[in-house]
């Protein structure tokens, strides 16, 4: 279906990624996962850190489980809260481990159980790889 609206759209070959022969499922995994990580990236700069500090704070929190899922694939997020008072996102892995991410001061940054931050997301979001566009 989706090479149909492709032809009709006149978009061929778009979203299609080539494979080398023997690939295997982790290769594919990683392939994908690098297209999901860096429109990621591109969604959270635009929507989290380019955003109003007015903007509804849950679709900021569930964007974000989406990115902190991606970086680690074998903890991903199970649950999404939200601390109001405080703006803060609060995250729990299939680990029950817990992440905190809140905006002060006009930044996002990682907060740990005592309130202090750890390290800001736009610095995180720099590390991503690949940090480039991934092309087919």
């Amino acid at each position: 279906m989706l090479q149909q609206l492709e032809a009709l759209l006149g978009l061929s070959g778009i979203y299609s990624i080539d494979f080398a022969p023997g690939a295997t499922r982790e290769d594919v995994k990683n392939i994908r996962r690098a297209y999901v990580v860096w429109s990621l990236r591109s969604a959270i700069t635009r929507r989290i850190l380019g955003a109003p500090d007015d903007a509804p704070i849950l679709p900021k929190c569930r964007l974000l489980a989406l990115y902190l899922s991606t970086q680690s694939p074998l903890a991903y997020i199970e649950e999404v809260n939200i601390d109001p008072t405080g703006h803060t996102c609060i995250f729990k892995d299939r680990h029950h481990f817990e992440k905190r991410y809140s905006k002060i001061g006009g930044s996002w940054s990682e907060v740990d159980g005592n309130g202090q931050f750890r390290e800001t997301l736009e610095t995180q979001l720099q590390r991503i790889q690949p940090q480039v566009p991934p092309t087919s």
